[in-house]
């Protein structure tokens, strides 16, 4: 049998004001258990996997059409609000942005369901920016309400 490991020589006193082991940062509690942190972050990614599976849904046309609106929406809005050059800027961004998002959308399109699907729906899911994000609510947004009848 092994011989316990012991401290070498490490002494810890208490900080008398708060009695918090000196030698270490104590980072305070907020008061959400982990458990309640985990799940909202699992509802999130859930959320946007909902849709990211909506926009695969969709037919070429109707795809194509939300997304291309959405991005003339969002353009023009930003036109209104901001400086020339940071104008210019956040057009690219945003056009940079729609051509991330259908490339990352049309192969998803193309795979059947399989593991590779998921894999990929997860490499997604990490890797859009919360602009792209943006951009593919405001396209669904658009297609419920096109689809809703007057």
């Amino acid at each position: 049998m092994g011989k316990k490991n012991k401290r070498r020589g490490v002494v810890w006193s208490s900080d008398p004001s708060t009695g918090s082991p000196l030698g270490h940062e104590v980072n305070e509690w907020d008061g959400i258990s982990r458990t309640s942190k985990r799940s909202e972050k699992r509802a999130h990614i859930d959320e946007r996997r909902e849709l990211l599976r909506q926009a695969g849904a969709l037919n070429d046309e109707l795809y194509e059409l939300s997304l291309t609106s959405a991005h003339q929406q969002m353009t023009s809005a930003s036109q209104e609000s901001a400086e020339e050059s940071e104008n210019q800027e956040r057009i690219l961004d945003l056009t940079l942005a729609l051509e991330r998002l259908t490339d990352f959308i049309d192969k998803m399109r193309r795979m059947k369901r399989s593991a590779a699907r998921q894999r990929l729906v997860k490499h997604i899911y990490s890797s859009l920016e919360d602009e792209e994000w943006a951009l593919l609510e405001k396209a669904l947004e658009i297609v419920k309400e096109e689809q809703e009848p007057d």
